[in-house]
């Protein structure tokens, strides 16, 4: 297990694997990675902080709106006609 903590003392731990099935060295090599990996991104907990800190429901569903209303988003027009260019073979690569 690997234990590490934040500059804000956010702490978390990490497991590589379960114990028995992972050879010592193996385990090892996963733990410095796992650190190298919480040395260049600030650790788990920050992945987590980050993920909390995305678009909510609400948010996504006003952007897809707006983007709606403006135009920018495929509508069933577009997609049937890409849909016969596909059918028709405009979209194969030439070999």
């Amino acid at each position: 297990m690997i234990a590490v903590s934040n500059s804000s003392t956010i702490q978390s731990a990490v497991c590589p694997g379960k114990p028995g099935i992972l050879t010592a060295e193996i385990a090892r090599g996963l733990a410095q990675q796992e650190l190298a990996a919480v040395a260049q991104s600030g650790g788990p907990a920050s992945a987590r902080q980050a993920a909390r800190l995305g678009m909510t429901i609400k948010e996504i569903c006003d952007w897809y709106l707006t983007e709606a209303d403006a135009g920018r988003l495929l509508d069933v027009s577009d997609i049937e006609k890409l849909q016969a260019g596909i059918l028709a073979g405009r979209t194969a690569s030439r070999r």
